[in-house]
């Protein structure tokens, strides 16, 4: 008879536990589904007038330029600028802050060459006066689709400098 009163004992022992659980699970299931259907207000921000470091156009502009010496930092800066000069919305004033060099492979599979020349050209760029202060060059890439001699510029317009 005690042997029965043990199992029952230990029965409803483990039944209060998966009871505990069970309760458990409900209350933070349903704790989640009442905070995701909260709805946030709305609300509205205003880029302020002042914008202190540097504020990026994330609209790139490309520019496609056949260079035939990348180490040549006249022919580089001076090409640039003439291809430039094509796009609409630019002023000579317009300043970049982030400049991204593409070598053309001319078809090739082998990259290397492409992105040590593309290098070369960021280099070039080091001294050019419509980068920022802040800015970020890269030169480490290459797209098939050129020619071995041209080089597609990537460049982002840093508009802290807009206007001035």
């Amino acid at each position: 008879m005690r042997d029965k009163v043990g199992r029952r004992a230990s029965l409803a022992g483990w039944l209060f536990a998966d009871l505990s659980l069970v309760l458990a699970i409900l209350f933070i299931g349903s704790t989640i589904t009442e905070a995701d259907n909260d709805s946030a207000p709305t609300t509205t921000t205003i880029a302020p007038e002042n914008v202190e470091g540097n504020s990026l156009n994330v609209n790139p502009i490309k520019v496609t330029v056949s260079i035939s010496n990348p180490g040549n930092q006249a022919e580089v800066q001076t090409k640039l600028e003439s291809a430039l000069k094509a796009v609409e919305k630019l002023t000579p004033s317009t300043k970049f802050g982030v400049v991204i060099v593409h070598g053309g492979t001319g078809g090739d599979l082998e990259l290397a060459d492409a992105k040590n020349r593309a290098a070369r050209i960021a280099t070039a760029l080091g001294t050019w006066d419509r980068l920022t202060p802040k800015r970020w060059i890269s030169g480490d890439q290459a797209i098939q689709s050129l020619e071995t001699n041209q080089y597609q510029f990537t460049l982002l317009e840093d508009l802290t400098t807009a206007g001035s």
